[in-house]
This record gives structure tokens, C-alpha cells and sequence, in this order.
């Protein structure tokens, strides 16, 4: 799940601590998050990577601001269930990174890695998560049922 190096050389924050120290070589990014992390930090990503998920009309959904409501305005608008689920479920990376300026293929590779790591938590719930948008504006992560546990679309 390691960010290629083109990646890794556009942390800025990440760079600037791999300066400093001793020896002023290379650092991990383990070794970045025993300089940076708070019990805050860890506990929101936590939440983040395993969230809290409702289930709802037999489809699982983000626990954080889900609402019956909008569930069934979007199924009134004639959008079947999963493609509800892709819409609610979805978080921006604009969102998570509070509209800070990153590139492109910085969003895309924060959303790809969100993915996986839902792949891991949440496919044993029989969730698929995905990586939607190819830029800062719109690059997301998010989560549906798996289409091949017979649920129809």
C-alpha cells in the first residue's frame, strides 16, 4: 500500500522531517507518524479506516451522517440502491484534507489508498470499495455491495 516515490517526494511535511535528525538521512513514514501523531489523529482515522456502518434496507452505509431521508429522496429520483450507496457513501479527499492545495495524483493516490485499506476492513461485510474522480476536485473513495453477492443493482 506504499505510495510510489514520485508520490512520496510530494509530502512536503513528510520531506521536511526526513531533513532533520542525526544522521539527516531517510526516513519512513512509520517513523514520520511517531513524529506527528496524536491520540486524536489516531483515534478520527480509526473512524476513518473502520467505520461505524448502518444498515439500512439490507445495504450497509457510512454510520456518519447517514440519513433514511435523502436514502429515499435519491430512490425516489429513480437511482437503484447501489448507486444510492456509492453516492452516500463517498468521502472527498477535499473533504479530509480541508481543501488544502494538493496535485492531482497526490488526491487520486490518497483516494486509491483509502480504498484499499476499505477493501480490507470492509470486504468481510461483503463491501466493495472503489476510487471515483481523477483529480483534486473530485477524487473520492467509496464503498457498495459486492455485486457478485447476488443483491440486484
Amino acid at each position: 500500500m506504499r505510495p510510489s516515490a514520485s508520490i512520496i517526494a510530494k509530502l512536503a511535511d513528510f520531506q521536511e522531517w526526513s531533513k532533520t535528525g542525526a544522521d539527516k538521512g531517510p526516513i519512513s513514514l512509520l517513523d514520520y507518524v511517531g513524529f506527528v501523531a496524536t491520540p486524536d489523529l489516531l483515534f478520527g482515522f480509526a473512524e476513518l479506516f473502520c467505520p461505524d456502518l448502518i444498515i439500512y434496507e439490507g445495504l450497509h452505509f457510512l454510520g456518519s451522517g447517514f440519513s433514511a431521508d435523502v436514502y429515499e429522496q435519491w430512490l425516489n429520483a429513480g437511482k437503484s440502491p447501489r448507486e444510492i450507496q456509492r453516492v452516500m457513501n463517498h468521502v472527498h479527499v477535499s473533504t479530509l484534507l480541508q481543501q488544502q492545495v494538493i496535485s492531482d495524483d497526490v488526491a487520486v493516490e490518497i483516494a486509491r489508498v483509502l480504498a484499499e485499506i476499505w477493501s480490507r476492513t470492509l470486504g468481510p461485510e461483503g463491501l466493495v470499495a472503489e476510487v471515483v474522480g481523477s483529480n483534486f476536485d473530485d477524487a473520492a473513495a467509496t464503498f457498495f455491495e459486492d455485486p457478485h453477492r447476488g443483491r440486484e443493482s
